[in-house]
């Protein structure tokens, strides 16, 4: 009898061992838990980091699509043309389309305005239809649209504009944070963008394709809403007519 009860006292656990043992489980658990906690946490910030930058894209592809597609819109004042183009270091100002998804077609008066001051910027663009006409006001085109707008781009420490084209007749082509040229569109449009928490700023350079487009018919309108289509290489002509035409000793107006 002595026999048999050492030997079943052998065969059990000390109440040290299972102490010992639900230590070491209850450590295991902690960093199995820890370990979970951190892959699930890299997991979120990888899928958040993805969605920014897929939304990044998005939005750079937007900017590019409509800085490409600017139409080189002319308006016609009697003998005077004026490109309807305007830009400088916080707006660009400029004629072209909407997605149908947000507008019903045709000509938009189209606007990509740097707001707020560094370090905290943001990109907005606003759009409205064009209409032009007798009370059309040229020296107004670039004024803030009070049409639709987007926030495009929040919370950048640093947002610029800067283009790039011929500035004079007998200059070279070179970056400018102004576009003074009212008969001209710039060849390169750039957009600088610096955010937090990133090395690097993001750089978006443009071409504008109606650059490409002297051979092809250019788009004129005047005063009175009416659309004309005019032959690039007329215009020389139809200036050297337009002056054969004036008496000698008068001025055009």
């Amino acid at each position: 009898m002595i026999a048999r009860s050492k030997h079943s006292i052998s065969a059990g656990f000390t109440l040290i061992e299972v102490l010992i043992a639900l230590s070491l489980s209850v450590v295991l658990a902690a960093m199995l838990f820890s370990s979970l906690h951190t892959y699930a946490l890299g997991t979120a910030a990888g899928q958040d980091h993805l969605a920014a930058k897929q939304v990044s894209e998005s939005v750079y592809q937007f900017i590019g699509d409509q800085i490409r597609e600017v139409v080189p819109l002319v308006l016609r004042t009697g003998r005077e043309r004026h490109l309807l183009f305007r830009g400088d270091q916080r707006q660009i100002t400029y004629v072209g389309y909407i997605p149908s998804h947000r507008s019903a077609g045709g000509l938009h008066k189209n606007t990509l305005t740097i707001e707020g001051h560094p370090p905290h910027q943001s990109l907005v663009f606003s759009y409205e239809r064009l209409h032009i006409d007798n009370a059309f006001d040229l020296a107004r085109f670039a004024d803030h649209s009070i049409g639709d707008n987007r926030t495009l781009i929040t919370d950048a420490e640093a947002i610029e504009l800067e283009y790039f084209g011929v500035l004079g007749e007998n200059d070279d082509p070179m970056w400018s944070s102004e576009w003074p040229q009212a008969d001209r569109l710039p060849l390169l449009v750039r957009l600088r963008i610096e955010r937090k928490n990133k090395r690097s700023p993001d750089e978006l350079v443009v071409p504008i394709y109606a650059n490409a487009m002297s051979k092809r018919t250019a788009m004129t309108v005047n005063t009175t809403g009416s659309f004309e289509q005019i032959n690039p290489r007329s215009r020389a002509r139809e200036a050297q007519l337009e002056a054969e035409a004036v008496p000698a000793g008068e001025e055009t107006e």
